[in-house]
């Protein structure tokens, strides 16, 4: 998955996740806050924030 993508995917999700009780939205800020300045810089580590938005992403589902 390219940064472009998780970055789409992840402001999709954060909608769901918002609506959800219970959810640490700190941690998820902080993965997304993080693609984004990958998006930006195109430095850092996609693998960490491919395993954020898995994580995440099972909990919605």
């Amino acid at each position: 998955m390219t940064i472009e993508n998780l970055v789409n995917e992840m402001s999709e999700l954060k909608v769901k996740l918002v609506l959800m009780n219970g959810v640490d939205m700190k941690r998820f800020n902080q993965a997304y806050f993080y693609a984004i300045d990958m998006l930006i810089t195109k430095i850092g580590n996609i693998q960490h924030i491919e395993s954020e938005y898995k994580y995440f992403k099972s909990l919605v589902s």
